[in-house]
């Protein structure tokens, strides 16, 4: 489902590689300002520099990252790197649907079990607890979208 869906240069990008090449912003950041903006994000995922570095390196290679400095290096996202990001959309989109779709078929099977292996009223809450938080964030992401104008950039992109 989730594996292989994104290609570069006829290669597959990890959900791993793809993350960091998310997080990473277009002016050059530190390795330590990376892992601290991933530690932000919702994921709260604290990368250590010895799982960071090899990934930064791979997506230098790729031309998706530029490697700046000689001794301190700095990352940042290049144009391939963010025209990469853009033209996934519709990869993209169609990961968030099926994680979705596949994600209500395992609850619907696990709240016909009967006996019910979970409380479902606590299982049911805590469900609609995420839902809620990722509607709000999502609700946020589309305000602070419309707010976003970028000329620097621009891909035109069409959805069927």
């Amino acid at each position: 489902m989730w594996l292989n869906a994104f290609y570069e240069g006829g290669k597959p990008i990890s959900p791993v590689e793809l993350l960091v090449l998310a997080t990473v912003p277009s002016e050059p950041e530190s390795p330590k300002s990376i892992i601290n903006r991933l530690g932000e994000s919702e994921l709260e995922w604290f990368p250590a520099a010895g799982t960071l570095y090899p990934i930064l390196h791979r997506l230098v290679k790729r031309g998706l990252l530029q490697k700046i400095g000689s001794t301190r290096f700095k990352f940042g996202k290049t144009k391939s790197g963010n025209i990469f990001l853009s033209s996934n959309l519709r990869a993209l989109r169609s990961q968030i649907k099926e994680s979705l779709s596949y994600n209500l078929v395992l609850l619907e099977s696990i709240l016909k079990l009967d006996p019910s292996p979970i409380d479902l009223k606590l299982f049911l809450s805590e469900i609609e607890g995420y839902v809620s938080k990722f509607v709000a964030q999502f609700n946020t992401l589309k305000q602070e979208s419309k707010d976003i104008i970028d000329s620097s950039f621009n891909v035109p992109i069409t959805f069927d």
